[in-house]
């Protein structure tokens, strides 16, 4: 086993990694704002988000709040040299399929708002979600996490 104050980890390690944070800072943020939306504010949606704020059932929030608050912390354990990021982005990226999997498909917010308005976001926090995995693992691997 490498012993991780010897090992000097490179700039763009602590790059990505800060991005990261950055990242799932946001959808915290995004989390928050979701669950702290006022009957005002809802009526500012598009009758079509109307409809599937209104008909999502009550897990999907504690399913959003696992997956962004998981990465953040996977985030923040990848700072802090530590591989128990790995299964806080794997619970992360577990609940975002789990997630948008559902309104994308069983409630079919595909079919109500068209393709692209969607699922490009879904799409987009999926990819970045198997980055944070594949880049802990790789960071694993390479000695830098222990």
């Amino acid at each position: 086993m490498t012993e991780l104050g010897k090992v000097k980890l490179p700039i763009w390690f602590w790059i990505v990694a800060g991005i990261l944070v950055l990242w799932n800072i946001m959808g915290c943020v995004t989390w928050v704002r979701d669950v702290m939306m006022t009957e005002d504010m809802m009526a500012q949606l598009p009758p079509e988000q109307q409809a599937l704020y209104s008909e999502r059932p009550e897990w999907i929030v504690p399913v959003y709040a696992l997956a962004v608050f998981a990465a953040l912390a996977g985030s923040i354990l990848l700072i802090l040299k530590n591989k128990l990021a790995i299964p806080l982005y794997a619970v992360s990226l577990v609940a975002v399929v789990a997630q948008f999997g559902y309104v994308l498909f069983v409630m079919d917010a595909i079919g109500s708002l068209g393709f692209v308005q969607a699922a490009a976001l879904p799409i987009f926090i999926f990819v970045a979600g198997v980055f944070e995995l594949w880049f802990a693992f790789m960071a694993k691997g390479k000695g830098w996490l222990v």
